[in-house]
């Protein structure tokens, strides 16, 4: 096989392969088996009415930081026909007095479109109904 012909693939790539085969996927759970929610924020309310519409949900949150850095993943698990979701924000832990509100929109994770009822964990033991 010619060396043009060959697939190209990223070291990002390669070492996420290497990574889920090697079992160390990041399935969003702490040390104790309950949801990692990363960097401190606040759901404030969900703002899509349904609450769950085309597999989304959308929240208000407020989180602090000065920083560009505002991302969030979203989590799920199954358990029968209920499926609970979370999110985190990874790896922000600056220190800043401002505080940023705002409204996103997030896709329910694959395993749980098909759940009957869906709850969203957030912090501070808050629980939202999606479904």
């Amino acid at each position: 096989m010619p060396a043009s012909s060959c697939p190209v693939l990223s070291r990002p790539f390669l070492l996420a392969v290497l990574l889920a085969a090697a079992g160390c996927v990041d399935d969003g759970l702490g040390p104790d088996g309950g949801p990692e929610f990363g960097g401190e924020y606040g759901v404030m309310r969900v703002v899509s009415d349904p609450p769950l519409s085309n597999n989304q949900f959308t929240l208000a949150l407020e989180y602090g930081g000065c920083g560009v850095e505002r991302a969030f993943v979203v989590f799920g698990r199954v358990m029968g026909h209920h499926a609970d979701v979370w999110i985190r924000r990874p790896g922000y832990r600056d220190q800043c007095d401002m505080l940023v509100g705002d409204v996103r929109t997030f896709d329910l994770p694959a395993e749980a479109t098909r759940a009957a009822t869906v709850t969203l964990l957030a912090p501070g033991e808050r629980q939202f109904t999606l479904r």
